[in-house]
């Protein structure tokens, strides 16, 4: 164990239109600082990242856990997944109902279990069965916003643009053995078809993390980034000898000029190279980096 590594987390709340609320900025903040503690005490980055992304979930602040929104017949359906680079290990959840944090259920499914992802009832099913904690409220915010923009008439286009910036939270990390970790959880968007699922729990897509490339959680459009395999490209870039920087802004700018597709990315690689970068106008996020700390709404802008 390499006891003098310098450690690195990034988190990242959504990419959007709009700036970030006080508490949302806070929130990341006490994130970032609880996340670092467990790799100080020789905890694993999917030690770390699972546990930063459940207090993201729990405080209601993103559009995950209980700040999910509702789909159209009133439900909320979460997705999320996690990675560790070592070994590709990965747990994924789909559709899922009634479980306060997508993320832990996602963990369980890659330790417990023989598959990688699980969905709908038989996600919810497997987290009950180890006593995860059940979502017993949501922010019924989601349901009006679909009702509205169901009443607006306006075309698909507009009401995607609209989304933006309430969607995935994720987080990245290195631990003192050198392996990184990604993860990411979401609740949708508004509005969306009942089983909707977007990009977060699938591999490649919306969350990877291999020791050869980099840890990378996206937010952005699901439908557009599961077009584009954007997380995977990203390692897939870096491993090929870009810097984390580059390998995620060539992929967000392929995404955008391919197929008009706006997201961001948190990237991070064993040499403890970081990036937070988006083609939005904001992301809130932050970082760590030895004693380099930030939280913001606006980090690289591809354009």
């Amino acid at each position: 164990m390499a006891k003098n590594r310098e450690l690195v987390i990034a988190v990242h709340g959504g990419a959007g239109f709009k700036k970030a609320k006080k508490g949302q900025l806070d929130c990341i903040e006490e994130v970032i600082r609880t996340g670092i503690s467990i790799l100080r005490d020789g905890g694993s980055g999917l030690d770390a990242v699972e546990k930063m992304i459940i207090l993201m979930e729990d405080s209601g602040l993103f559009n995950a856990g209980s700040g999910s929104h509702l789909q159209m017949d009133g439900a909320a359906r979460m997705d999320a997944s996690i990675m560790e680079g070592k070994d590709l290990m990965a747990g994924a959840v789909a559709s899922v109902s009634g479980i306060a944090n997508p993320i832990a259920c996602a963990r369980l499914i890659m330790d417990k279990s023989l598959h990688i992802m699980l969905a709908g009832e038989g996600a919810r099913r497997f987290g009950a069965h180890y006593n995860l904690r059940e979502l017993r409220s949501i922010d019924k915010e989601g349901l009006k916003a679909v009702k509205r923009s169901l009443d607006s008439g306006g075309d698909q286009a507009r009401l995607y643009k609209s989304v933006y910036g309430c969607e995935t939270v994720g987080a990245v990390a290195i631990d003192l053995e050198g392996n990184i970790a990604a993860g990411s959880s979401t609740g949708g968007f508004s509005p969306m078809l009942p089983g909707r699922v977007g990009d977060s729990p699938i591999i490649g897509g919306g969350t990877y993390a291999d020791n050869r490339g980099c840890a990378v959680s996206m937010t952005g459009l699901g439908e557009k980034i599961i077009r584009c395999s954007v997380a995977k490209e990203i390692s897939t870039f870096s491993e090929l000898g870009d810097s984390v920087s580059i390998a995620a802004g060539k992929a967000i700018m392929r995404l955008l000029k391919r197929i008009d597709g706006r997201a961001g990315a948190i990237t991070l690689n064993r040499d403890g190279e970081y990036c937070l970068i988006h083609s939005t106008d904001f992301m809130v996020g932050g970082f760590i980096k030895g004693k380099k700390m930030a939280v913001a709404d606006q980090f690289k802008r591809v354009l």
